[in-house]
C-alpha cells in the first residue's frame, strides 16, 4: 500500500517535500575514505507491516538471503535491543572478500507506526570491526523515529 504522506527530504541542509505519488527507496552511503573505504555506512528504509513479529521474520529472511548470496558468509551475533525507543535487532555477520575477512554490521530498526523497518549496515574489513561497532552504536545512539517522544 502507498504510503500518502509526502516524504519530507532533509538532504545537507536543504529541505524538500518528495512528490506524494513516488516512493522513496533512496540509501544514504557514507565511507571513511573516498576511494578505497576501509569502513562503509549505508541506511535505508523497507515496508514492513506486522511489527516485532514481522521484525523477526524479516531478519530472518535477510540472513538467509545473506548465505545464500555470500558464500562463506555467516552470522556470528544476533542482539534484541532499542533504539530510539523502538524495536530492533542488531545482527553481526563475518564474510570472506578478496584477500581479508569482512565484518558486516546490521542494525533494524522497527517503525512500527508508520509500517517500516529502518536498516543500518557497517561493512568493514575484520581488523576495523570495533570501528564498525562504534559507527553503528553512534548511529543507534542518536537515531530517533518520526512521532517519537
Amino acid at each position: 500500500m502507498a504510503d500518502s504522506r509526502a516524504a519530507q527530504v532533509l538532504f545537507h541542509g536543504a529541505r524538500f517535500s518528495a512528490p506524494p505519488a513516488l516512493t522513496d527507496t533512496s540509501v544514504l552511503s557514507f565511507v571513511d575514505h573516498v576511494g578505497t573505504p576501509s569502513l562503509s555506512l549505508t541506511v535505508a528504509q523497507e515496508r514492513l507491516s506486522g511489527g516485532a513479529p514481522a521484525l523477526t521474520v524479516y531478519v530472518d529472511e535477510q540472513q538467509r538471503a545473506a548465505q545464500k548470496a555470500v558464500p562463506g558468509y555467516a552470522m556470528v551475533a544476533r542482539t534484541e535491543r532499542s533504539v530510539g525507543g523502538a524495536a530492533a535487532l542488531l545482527v553481526e555477520g563475518s564474510a570472506p572478500s578478496p584477500g581479508k575477512k569482512r565484518r558486516v554490521l546490521q542494525l533494524y530498526v522497527l517503525d512500527a507506526p508508520h509500517e517500516r523497518v529502518f536498516v543500518v549496515t557497517a561493512t568493514a574489513a575484520e581488523a576495523e570491526v570495533a570501528r564498525a561497532r562504534a559507527v553503528v552504536e553512534h548511529v543507534a545512539t542518536g537515531f530517533t523515529l518520526e512521532g517519537s517522544k
